[in-house]
């Protein structure tokens, strides 16, 4: 299965999803990242967390807000550490995507497992965010998309586990900053 170099594109009301069996940019960014090292000027590996997080520094705030104040974003990372993943988090312009975030999702010829999270700018960053590392671990738990998924036009699919792991993690922080108060 890992020599198929068969593209399937997943696409979601949020999120667009591109889940490969032998990516070439997946294994790249794998082999270039040291944990111990910045991958760009840009950014820089969150140590602090059990995952494996390379996050741009604009989006940094968010993330650490999501670990802080949301056991589900905990737990996502927590899975997201028992695989071995590898996910890069960066921020970009709304011309750069059509949905509000996407992944692209590629297994190294090793078998690790590397994502490549793209999220624009918004009050629901962290929802976006959270919603997209919900897709990661669906990748892991091998979901047939066909058969869960809710299809949408241009065979795009949306799953609502991944729905509600955003609105999840969007209300637990938005809930502890009213408990803070």
């Amino acid at each position: 299965m890992r020599a198929r170099r068969h593209l399937t594109l997943i696409r979601s009301w949020i999120v667009g999803a591109c889940l490969v069996a032998a990516c070439p940019p997946a294994r790249a960014a794998a082999h270039s990242y040291d944990p111990s090292q910045p991958a760009a000027t840009e950014e820089a590996p969150a140590s602090a967390w059990p995952c494996r997080l390379v996050i741009t520094k604009a989006l940094r705030p968010s993330v650490q807000l999501a670990w802080a104040r949301s056991a589900t974003f905990r737990s996502q990372c927590a899975r997201l550490a028992q695989a071995g993943t590898t996910v890069f988090v960066h921020l970009v312009a709304s011309v750069q995507i059509l949905r509000q975030a996407q992944s692209v999702i590629g297994v190294t010829e090793d078998g690790a497992t590397v994502a490549r999270v793209l999220v624009r700018s918004s009050a629901d960053t962290v929802e976006a965010i959270a919603h997209e590392f919900e897709h990661v671990l669906e990748y892991l738990e091998g979901v047939d998309h066909r058969r869960s998924g809710t299809m949408m036009s241009h065979d795009a699919y949306e799953t609502d586990r991944a729905m509600d792991a955003g609105t999840r993690v969007a209300r637990e922080v938005r809930d502890s900053w009213r408990t803070q108060r």
